[in-house]
């Protein structure tokens, strides 16, 4: 029974760390659009999201990694 309540909690986990990471993605291709790549910041995104600078590194080690993200997971299946 133990084995199955761990199960279900790291399932649910991983669940909300896919969720979170897809709206950090989302939400910097939204400044990005406002604001073109040079001009995005994680600031006011983090601000709007109530997100630590730390809880963006656990997902992306630096703003190169945001844009491959949002070159692939964003704009990438518009032209695909």
């Amino acid at each position: 029974e133990l084995f199955f309540e761990v199960f279900r909690f790291t399932y649910q986990l991983v669940g909300i760390m896919i969720q979170t990471r897809t709206l950090l993605v989302r939400k910097h291709y939204e400044h990005l659009h406002r604001h073109g790549f040079q001009g995005m910041r994680s600031e006011p995104v983090l601000e709007e999201l109530g997100m630590t600078k730390g809880a963006l590194y656990h997902y992306f080690p630096n703003k190169l990694a945001i844009g491959y993200a949002i070159v692939e997971e964003i704009i990438r299946p518009e032209y695909t």
